[in-house]
């Protein structure tokens, strides 16, 4: 996904709301650059979402993962 975006090509991908590992695994197979699992509004919980990478696991599919909160640190 990066060397596509380094040489200012299209990445083409899918936004994933569904807390489904196989539906996940079946999208991850379909050639796409990437897919977002959208933690903060689709799916349940962090536990759901290392499933659904774990589906992704062996795939030529890039996972991004749009997080459910950040935990501001003190400093």
């Amino acid at each position: 996904l990066k060397e596509l975006w380094k040489n200012d090509q299209p990445a083409y991908g899918m936004w994933v709301d569904l807390g489904s590992p196989a539906a996940v695994e079946m999208m991850a197979g379909l050639g796409l650059d990437w897919l977002l699992l959208d933690c903060e509004h689709g799916v349940s919980d962090v536990q759901a979402c290392f499933q659904l990478l774990q589906a992704m696991n062996g795939s030529p599919t890039t996972s991004v993962v749009r997080v459910p909160y950040i935990d501001k640190i003190s400093v």
